[in-house]
């Protein structure tokens, strides 16, 4: 009994310790976000706000072009999810159900693909997006985007997809379906969790993107988030406040939606990671 006592209290410490380096930025974030000016620069930092306020949320919604970051960033978001999960989707399913020369070489160097980090990528897709004058628009970043979204997608699709039985589209068909209708009502519900994960997955590489929107985005109405926080960090002084404000406002709506949707992300990552 005493064993089994202080094993649940060295398990529970260690979840507690790993999750501490964690929970802890993004704890103080929360309480600093709510501090006044004076007390964000106060040393020794106080632990809770004395004060508390919200007028960092006010001057970064009414002062700050924030609400179009977020637009911008929530449509190059939405665009690269897309297109992802519908590339990812039907490439997933000619891999598993056609029959093709170079099929299994294709989808071993469709993930090979993902190792390359992103800026090697950079510069290619700059000079042939600049060429195509596509230049500071959310539709050129949308498409960096999915060329290092897509592989990881697809390669996950394809070993998710390889769990769905080939017989319950063979009985649609029986029953009058063409190939099409038996994807639309047979594969794509039973791949639902596969299609959330990638789906979340490709919205979030967007999401968190700093490096092609950098690079690809010049004007101020078509900057994203990343980029637009990043200027509330000024030559001679740091918008501590609006940082910690835009973090908040970022941060919480991922949160709520990973919990909404982690038990499609649990199943989806599972089944498209064991490969048959």
């Amino acid at each position: 009994m005493a064993r089994r006592r202080i094993a649940r209290v060295g398990f529970y410490g260690l979840v507690v310790g790993s999750l501490l380096p964690i929970v802890f930025p993004i704890l103080w974030m929360f309480l600093s976000a709510l501090k006044p000016l004076d007390e964000l620069v106060t040393i020794p930092p106080s632990w809770l706000p004395r004060h508390p306020t919200l007028r960092h949320f006010r001057d970064l919604l009414a002062l700050t072009n924030f609400p179009i970051y977020i637009w911008n960033s929530t449509l190059a978001a939405c665009l690269t999810a897309g297109i992802t999960v519908a590339v990812a989707t039907l490439g997933a399913y000619s891999l598993t159900r056609f029959q093709y020369r170079g099929r299994q070489i294709l989808a071993t160097f469709t993930l090979l693909a993902y190792m390359f980090p992103p800026i090697l990528l950079a510069i290619p897709l700059f000079v042939v997006i600049t060429r195509l004058g596509m230049a500071d628009s959310l539709l050129s970043l949308a498409l960096a985007h999915i060329s290092f979204a897509l592989p990881f997608c697809l390669w996950l699709m394809w070993g998710y997809m390889k769990s769905v039985p080939m017989a319950l589209e063979e009985a649609a068909m029986i029953d009058g379906a063409s190939r099409m209708g038996a994807f639309a009502w047979v594969v794509i519900p039973m791949s639902l969790p596969g299609i959330i994960a990638i789906g979340v997955l490709s919205f979030l590489v967007s999401w968190n993107d700093y490096l092609y929107a950098l690079i690809l985005l010049t004007s101020e109405g078509k900057k994203t988030l990343s980029l637009g926080v990043s200027t509330f960090i000024g030559p001679m002084a740091v918008e501590w406040g609006l940082i910690n404000a835009a973090g908040v406002v970022v941060t919480l709506p991922v949160i709520v939606f990973f919990g909404a949707v982690q038990q499609f992300l649990v199943q989806g990552f599972g089944a498209g990671a064991v490969k048959e």
